[in-house]
């Protein structure tokens, strides 16, 4: 089996897949009109997410031993593609970031946050070894979904860590996506970041196939501004 050529298979149907998607697209006419928020930026990490698992699922049965999938194959084609997709989330969710400063007259950057790889390792460990593939393929496709939604965690938290350290008055709001669980229902609701922003805090926390939304806008509730043409602060 080319690893290499399976490789570039499973991206160019992932692109494909994406690029073909209305939810994709809908998405990417928000951010080009500028209209884009941190839900839209979940909404696109769940798509990258079901597009990824989708040709995973088609491809890796193909590369199977016994039953099982090994773990040279698996950091061969699952970590380089997660990664890859990873860039989509990353790419898009910064342009997002910078909208929202930019409503917000708000003269910085985004922060992009580096790619969890301790959390792609994992997922590869739950999937190979001495693991029948039938047996926890779908742990792992939720395992690859919420991998991407926590990226889209992590943005918020370092970009309100920077705003903070920079002098606004940052504030993270949990929402639902729908009826949630007991635990995830008790952390709905509107937060200071200063009080929430210690690492592992549950506000930015997420459970297996849990779709809850960790909301950032910085023109909600920051007291200070910066003028983006002078670099002030008022």
């Amino acid at each position: 089996m080319d690893l290499d050529k399976l490789l570039n298979t499973i991206m160019t149907q992932y692109g494909d897949k994406l690029s073909g998607s209305r939810v994709f697209a809908e998405v990417m006419s928000k951010i080009e009109r500028n209209k884009a928020t941190y839900a839209d930026a979940y909404t696109l990490a769940r798509e990258v997410g079901r597009s990824l698992t989708d040709i995973l699922r088609e491809h890796l049965p193909e590369v199977l031993v016994d039953g099982k999938l090994p773990k040279d194959i698996a950091n061969a084609t699952i970590k380089p593609s997660m990664i890859q997709a990873c860039s989509d989330v990353t790419s898009n969710t910064a342009a997002i970031q910078l909208q929202l400063n930019e409503r917000a007259n708000i003269g910085i950057a985004a922060i992009e946050p580096e790619v969890n790889l301790d959390q792609i390792d994992g997922i590869i460990s739950g999937i190979t070894g001495d693991h029948d593939y039938l047996s926890v393929i779908e742990t792992t496709v939720d395992g690859i979904e919420n991998f991407f939604e926590g990226h889209v965690d992590d943005f918020v938290h370092d970009n309100a860590e920077f705003h903070m350290n920079a002098g606004l008055s940052p504030k993270i709001e949990r929402t639902a996506t729908g009826k949630c669980c007991s635990w995830c229902e008790a952390l709905l609701g509107t937060y200071e970041y200063s009080k929430v922003r210690n690492t592992g805090n549950d506000v930015f926390r997420r459970h297996k196939n849990c779709h809850c939304l960790v909301l950032y806008n910085p023109g909600n509730g920051s007291k200070n501004r910066q003028n983006v043409h002078t670099r002030e602060w008022t």
